[in-house]
């Protein structure tokens, strides 16, 4: 899917452009429309950070956003969330869209922090990646039980998310979660976990760091009863899929980001460095 040349003035609507100027990455467009805000915080790397924020600190019922996000040749960009999107109540329910190209040499980091769903919320997310063949990209996609202190443990009615990833056209992952409360109750599915995690990473500025995230987790025996369950799996030529499982969602948040510490490190800096 391309990136949208322009932006249509419906609500939840944004279009973020990132391009390398003078050896430092620039957010060169950025344009939002309510309930969205984009934020674009400095950083002393020479990456450029774009920073999703609400009006109403998550999705309302009804609400419908979508991204749109072009990384021109060789810039290096972030786009990341203020804190946990809440999904609070209702129907239809809410829904989000990214969309996103990556060009030649470019990296794409999207790292959000969890999704909370409130009790009967009902959520979908679409999530599309077209990278160069020179192009690189790391996406983080996680879930928490909910608002577990206030008895909404694994409450919502459905949560729906879609990733694709592509390189040079060709699809290299294809990866759906669906979690819906009138096919089975949710707690006895996901039993001892408050949190569900995943992570895609692919393309040449992440190729050392993925080789021994794999190797890693290849070596890495887990108790049948553990609190914390990793697994990975290669990703076309270049590339992995990291999946995490925990029962706190302290400890799993503190093992994502240890075990994505080369994504940091290639991006110049850590967006979770003030909260895990």
């Amino acid at each position: 899917m391309g990136v949208t040349q322009s932006i249509a003035k419906d609500a939840g609507r944004a279009l973020l452009t990132f391009e390398a100027v003078g050896g430092r990455t620039a957010v060169v467009r950025c344009r939002a429309a309510t309930p969205l805000k984009i934020l674009t915080p400095r950083h002393s790397g020479t990456a450029a950070w774009a920073c999703a924020s609400s009006h109403g600190g998550g999705l309302l019922n009804g609400d419908s956003v979508t991204v749109d996000i072009e990384v021109r040749a060789r810039a290096q960009a972030a786009f990341v969330t203020q804190a946990s999107t809440k999904i609070y109540p209702g129907r239809p329910g809410a829904r989000q869209n990214v969309a996103a190209s990556v060009a030649a040499g470019a990296l794409l980091v999207v790292a959000p922090d969890p999704v909370v769903c409130y009790a009967n919320a009902r959520y979908v997310q679409c999530q599309e990646f077209d990278l160069a063949p020179s192009a690189s990209l790391a996406v983080v996609d996680w879930l928490t039980s909910g608002r577990a202190a206030c008895g909404e443990r694994w409450a919502f009615e459905s949560y729906e998310s879609r990733l694709t990833v592509r390189r040079a056209g060709v699809e290299i992952l294809r990866d759906a979660t669906l979690l819906n409360a009138h096919a089975r109750a949710l707690p006895s599915r996901l039993g001892r976990f408050d949190v569900i995690a995943m992570a895609a990473m692919s393309g040449p500025l992440l190729k050392d760091g993925i080789a021994q995230l794999l190797e890693e987790t290849s070596h890495r025996a887990t108790p049948k009863q553990a609190a914390l369950i990793v697994s990975a799996a290669p990703m076309g030529k270049d590339g992995a899929l990291l999946r995490i499982a925990g029962e706190s969602c302290e400890d799993a948040a503190r093992e994502l980001r240890r075990m994505l510490d080369f994504v940091w490190t290639a991006l110049g800096n850590d967006p979770w460095s003030s909260r895990v």
